[in-house]
């Protein structure tokens, strides 16, 4: 549901209750752990999805498995750290940049432990491959850090330009990117905050293919194939 949530499908109403009921209701583990369990993301479900042979009615295992218990595989309780990046995307959105950037640091704490949410089994605090998305098949985990980017440094592609509207926490005054590849051109983007307004740094660090660039709708420039800064 967070991924469509962030497609604009829920309701605000239906946002609400959703993170409503993912921040205090109880799993089938019996305690209110659908972010604590985990840490890096929410659990996949909340409500146990029974086994095969459990259920045959209601199961929906891919593969059409047996089935695990509920926190013992990611189809049942367990987690993908990909989700985290719609969840960033929608918090920020639906409760603003601060609700955000504190789940981010939640997400943060966990990958500054020793395993930096990649490799061996189990993990270090004792999650095995089987309950937790971390690594294998699962390239969409790269999305995670990106919505640092999107949410709070407010960079946005699409086919008109390159849009900037900064979104910075309250604790943070200032932030940045490094190497964004737009349009053949290497750019670092710098926002900082100046009373309730944002300055804009961008620095061109290379521009190969000579492109013209036009800024907030003005005349275009020219960059340079290396070093400029607006």
């Amino acid at each position: 549901n967070l991924e469509a949530v962030y497609h604009g499908v829920a309701q605000p109403e239906q946002v609400q209750k959703m993170y409503h009921w993912m921040e205090t209701g109880v799993t089938s583990s019996g305690k209110a752990d659908t972010y604590s369990q985990w840490q890096f993301a929410p659990r996949s479900t909340t409500i146990h999805n029974p086994g095969q042979q459990e259920d045959p009615k209601t199961s929906w295992w891919h593969f059409a498995s047996g089935g695990f218990s509920f926190g013992a595989q990611c189809q049942n309780g367990g987690a993908i750290l990909y989700t985290s990046f719609f969840d960033i995307m929608n918090r920020v959105k639906y409760f603003g940049p601060d609700n955000a950037y504190q789940r981010f640091k939640e997400i943060l704490a966990r990958y500054n432990q020793p395993d930096k949410l990649c490799g061996g089994n189990p993990f270090f605090f004792g999650e095995l491959s089987s309950a937790v998305g971390l690594d294998g098949e699962f390239p969409e985990n790269g999305l995670v850090p990106t919505s640092f980017m999107y949410a709070f440094i407010g960079i946005m592609p699409d086919i008109k330009g390159l849009h900037l509207h900064p979104n910075l926490p309250a604790e943070l005054s200032i932030a940045g990117v490094s190497n964004v590849l737009y349009w053949d051109g290497l750019f670092d983007i710098k926002v900082a905050k100046t009373g309730v307004n944002y300055k804009i740094t961008v620095t061109c660090l290379e521009n190969k293919t000579d492109r013209d660039f036009n800024i907030t709708g003005g005349e275009k420039i020219k960059l340079p194939n290396n070093c400029f800064t607006i």
